[in-house]
């Protein structure tokens, strides 16, 4: 996906209040090492050949050619559908493919964003059906918490639960955000990316 291109842990950033660093994407283990446990599993669920409906964005050719030669090695065929942007929402809505590609930002800098939006049972962009009252009671009360520490904690606690204990999804990558500026500007982008003229 080029240099500019991070894989992540989890659906937030670091930064994003919620952050949970406990959880760490695991570099030691390969997906070729994977492979024949894979294989294992898809054979022992008859699932040899199988088709896997994916919905990606125009754009993602090269996600998309890296997702149908990894289903291939594990004995699985990729069907990809590309779809405009301005007709992506509506497809997934009609659809229901077995995978699908969702990109997502942080614009408030708070986990409760991401949770809110797309976890909880039911949030406006939670496509696939996902639901789970513990999730939905610890975004509940984390956004009645005046207290900021117990507030972390219960968004710590529900990043956990959708990456960990009750995958909603698999956290794929992040972009990095890239800025040129003249020399003789003190300039310190924000986490949200956004640039304002009272800021230069």
């Amino acid at each position: 996906m080029g240099d500019y291109v991070n894989g992540v842990s989890q659906f937030i950033s670091r930064g994003v209040f919620g952050y949970n660093s406990e959880i760490e994407k695991n570099d030691d283990v390969h997906g070729e090492e994977l492979i024949p446990e894979i294989k294992s599993l898809i054979e022992s669920k008859k699932l040899t050949n199988a088709k896997i409906s994916v919905l990606l964005p125009y754009g993602l050719d090269t996600l998309g050619e890296f997702i149908a030669s990894s289903f291939e090695k594990i004995g699985l065929q990729a069907s990809i559908q590309y779809v405009r942007g301005e007709y992506y929402e509506e497809t997934l809505q009609k659809v229901k493919p077995d995978l699908y590609f969702m990109a997502f930002k942080s614009e408030l800098g708070d986990a409760s964003d991401f949770l809110n939006s797309v976890a909880r049972t039911d949030a406006q962009y939670n496509f696939n059906g996902y639901s789970n009252a513990v999730l939905d009671d610890l975004i509940e009360k984390q956004s009645l918490s005046m207290d900021e520490e117990k507030r972390l904690d219960l968004l710590k606690e529900a990043m956990e639960i959708v990456t960990e204990k009750d995958v909603i999804g698999v956290p794929l990558f992040e972009y990095d955000l890239l800025f040129a500026s003249k020399k003789e500007l003190n300039f310190n982008p924000r986490i949200d990316g956004a640039i304002y003229l009272k800021d230069l």
